[in-house]
This record gives C-alpha cells, sequence and structure tokens, in this order.
C-alpha cells in the first residue's frame, strides 16, 4: 500500500500549509478536507497505528500531544469545538499513524 504521508508529505513531493512542527511531528491543513477545519498530525518517520505504541518514543508521543493542543486550540477558537480522532486497522485508508483535527460543516463523503 502506497503511504501517501511518508511519499507525497514528508518526502516534499506534495506541496502542504503546514500549522504546526517539530523535529519529529508534523501538523498541515488535510490536502483534500472533509470538514471546513480538518487538519493532520502525523510522525516525521513511518509507524504504521496508534495500535504500535511502542515504536513511539517519549519526545514523539509529547510533540503529539503539543500538537493536538495547539490545533485543537486553533480550531476551537474557530468553531466553538472539535474532534480528535486516529483511526485503526481497515479503517485507515493511510498506513500511517495519524491524528486528525476537525470541526465545521462536512464538505463531502
Amino acid at each position: 500500500m502506497v503511504d501517501f504521508y511518508c511519499n507525497e508529505v514528508l518526502s516534499g513531493a506534495k506541496q502542504v500549509d503546514v500549522v504546526w512542527e517539530s523535529d519529529k511531528v508534523l501538523a498541515f491543513h488535510h490536502t483534500q478536507p472533509y470538514y471546513e477545519a480538518h487538519v493532520v498530525i502525523i510522525p516525521k518517520r513511518h509507524i504504521n497505528s496508534v495500535t504500535c505504541v511502542d515504536e513511539v518514543d517519549g519526545q514523539l508521543a509529547s510533540d503529539f500531544m503539543s500538537a493536538i493542543a495547539f490545533v485543537s486550540a486553533m480550531i476551537e477558537s474557530q468553531f466553538g469545538g472539535c474532534r480528535v480522532c486516529s483511526n485503526v486497522g481497515s479503517y485507515q485508508t493511510t498506513k500511517l499513524l495519524h491524528w486528525y483535527v476537525h470541526a465545521g460543516k462536512r464538505l463531502r463523503e
């Protein structure tokens, strides 16, 4: 399966609108959003999903939480609230650990 985030985003082949970044984590506006506000948060190295927690070191976990907090506050200030989620297994269209923070009207199915 092609890993869009590693092959396209992290390689620089696909330009993204960055919201937050550290040495280990990147947060950016979804390239094809499903919601009015839709941000994706990814590690800068391949980890299959949240079930692979043994591959997540302390700094990566801390950076994920910092990114989620920053993006959530940003979206909450615009929409009054938001949803934070991560898909696992057959629910993942891309097999890379990633978090979504989204709010507002659904734009597409």
